[in-house]
């Protein structure tokens, strides 16, 4: 409906204050899709929930850091805090979340959260996942259940996770994560580091390299195959609290080593402008080359693919020099982030690379390929747009080890027609297929997606994480299962309780709608689109208001429905 509506909403914890609204409706964005502006519109909001509004000189990225400096240095008996005890009461998950299915609840996906990060252990039988800002978690059963481990740590943005080459003991492979999640959106926070387990992710190490990576966000992690205690890391910009603000140091970003497994780092590349890094690849083939993908902005030219023939001490601009592959510019980046996205297996006795362009030419996003170790290159045009008008947020190109013919690429673009938010290639990208809705329409992923893996050994069996949290495939992309069961790391805009029910909760999350507890870990989905405020009236508690973020021409849109925290999509007007 689109008339207008007029609403007294008693808002509860100030003053019980009335609230007078003359709201128009405004349609929910698709649940695939999402507008091209979405990066200021994310950042204006987000500054608006978080200012101050008894105290404008509040710094909140410094009261972060005091109350996390507080946090360490504090003794915690058993985990509790003033002696409270917490339960976990999800969502795990979100049912019928907002995947582009069928317009029934029957067929829609369950959802979780933003993920940013996928790694595999096939030793260990383990697959860890990396949320926005949810903290790692680690399942043991293909995705059945979940547990967290990171929970205590100094930062929950993960950007990155790495596992350690080679075999290890049952539980003792030696894994990093980067945090700081490095996807350019209004809540892409900053971290605190390089943490390192030696045992599967028991027990932690660090921050390292807070010097280096404080106030950043490691977009990127490698370990050489051949020397465990030569690491690569790569950092990228991240933000803390009201309106982005950056952290009270900015480190230089750049590409950075270790030589002793992490625990100091060294400067090895600064880009021009100080580029964004995006991707760190050891080439399969020939372990002392090193290749990084970069996120440039303007004014910068060239430098958006490095090359290293020294193991990592020297760095050249491929782009711009290689045949085929012309200068990146950066003021020609989608959104103005001129992103880059590389993946690499072996073909024969060379390398097979592919490399996802941010630009703006080809509708949002380039595919180019290389079958010779990167000397000559050549254009994709099957996967022109792929990523979007969202492509300095969600782009990732995926190519298996083991088949590398066969490459994915991901986004935010759209289903049901090319080019999509997932595409599946076996030609090195000349044709490519729409896989984001399984063949059988039962299952799909959730739009935007930022990580794609394979199970080592066998590349059929595909891993994807994205704002929706993680999907696998046992067929590369024909059908998919959601494994968000006992995933619980959606991040939330507001959430607002029921005035005397205390089982019933409502609120608006990132990308996921606005959502409804009942009393189970498993939510229900209330609403689409991107949820912001979320209210339950304080009087009559059947009334439930909300908004919608990103919102084409609107910052917020608002709508209300009669049914309370029980409310479906088409409740609401």
């Amino acid at each position: 409906m689109s008339t207008p509506l007029h609403t007294l909403l008693l808002v509860a914890g100030l003053g019980m204050v009335g609230i007078v609204a003359d709201v128009q409706a405004a349609k929910p964005p698709q649940a695939d899709e999402e507008a091209g502006d979405v990066a200021a519109r994310r950042e204006a909001y987000y500054a608006i929930r978080r200012i101050n509004p008894y105290d404008a000189t509040f710094d909140a990225s410094a009261a972060r850091l005091r109350a996390y400096d507080a946090f360490r240095a504090a003794t915690v008996p058993s985990g509790a805090i003033h002696g409270e005890t917490w339960q976990a009461i999800g969502p795990a998950p979100i049912l019928a979340g907002q995947t582009p299915t069928s317009a029934t609840a029957s067929t829609r996906s369950p959802v979780a959260g933003r993920v940013a990060a996928l790694a595999i252990d096939p030793i260990d039988n383990a697959v860890y996942a990396g949320g926005a800002q949810g903290g790692v978690w680690r399942t043991l059963d293909n995705g059945a259940t979940w547990t967290p481990l990171t929970d205590y740590l100094g930062s929950l943005a993960v950007g990155s996770i790495a596992l350690a080459p080679g075999g290890h003991p049952l539980n003792q492979a030696t894994l990093y994560i980067g945090t700081g999640e490095g996807n350019f959106s209004g809540d892409s926070y900053a971290g605190v580091g390089i943490y390192k387990s030696t045992d599967s992710g028991q027990t932690w190490q660090g921050p390292y390299g807070q010097a280096q990576f404080g106030n950043r966000s490691v977009t990127t992690i490698v370990v050489d195959v051949t020397d465990p205690q030569h690491v690569l890391a790569g950092s990228s910009s991240g933000i803390f609290g009201v309106g982005g603000a950056p952290g009270p140091t900015a480190p230089t970003r750049g590409i950075y080593t270790s030589n002793d497994g992490g625990a100091t780092w060294t400067l090895s590349a600064s880009p021009v402008a100080q580029a964004r890094v995006s991707r760190i690849v050891q080439d399969p083939v020939t372990s002392t080359t090193w290749w990084a993908s970069m996120s440039l902005v303007a004014p910068a030219v060239g430098g958006g693919l490095l090359k290293s023939t020294d193991n990592g001490a020297t760095w050249n601009a491929v782009d711009g020099v290689a045949t085929g592959l012309p200068a990146i510019v950066g003021n020609n980046g989608v959104g103005g982030i001129a992103r880059t996205w590389l993946s690499a297996a072996p073909n024969g006795g060379t390398s097979a690379l592919y490399l996802g362009v941010s630009v703006t030419t080809g509708g949002g996003g380039q595919l180019y390929a290389s079958s010779d170790g990167g000397a000559n290159w050549t254009l994709k045009p099957a996967a022109n747009g792929y990523c979007g008008g969202q492509c300095w947020y969600d782009m990732p190109v995926y190519t298996p080890p083991e088949t590398p013919s066969t490459v994915f690429t991901g986004g935010a673009g759209n289903s049901g027609s090319l080019p999509s938010s997932f595409m599946r290639s076996i030609d090195g990208g000349t044709t490519m297929v729409d896989a984001v809705v399984g063949i059988d329409g039962q299952s799909a992923l959730h739009a935007d997606i930022h990580a794609i893996t394979s199970w080592p050994g066998q590349p059929v069996k595909i891993w994807v994480g994205n704002d929706g949290g993680v999907f696998r495939s046992d067929d590369s992309g024909d059908h998919w299962i959601s494994v968000n069961n006992s995933l619980q790391l959606t991040q939330f805009e507001q959430c607002d309780l029921h005035p005397s029910d205390p089982h019933q909760a409502f609120g608006g999350t990132q990308d996921n709608g606005t959502n409804s507890w009942l009393g189970a870990n498993a939510w229900t989905h209330s609403d689409d689109g991107d949820g912001g405020f979320a209210l339950i009236d304080q009087g009559p508690p059947n009334q439930v208001a909300h908004t919608y973020f990103n919102q084409s021409n609107y910052l917020v849109g608002a709508a209300v429905a009669l049914n309370g925290a029980a409310s479906v999509p088409s409740d609401y007007a």
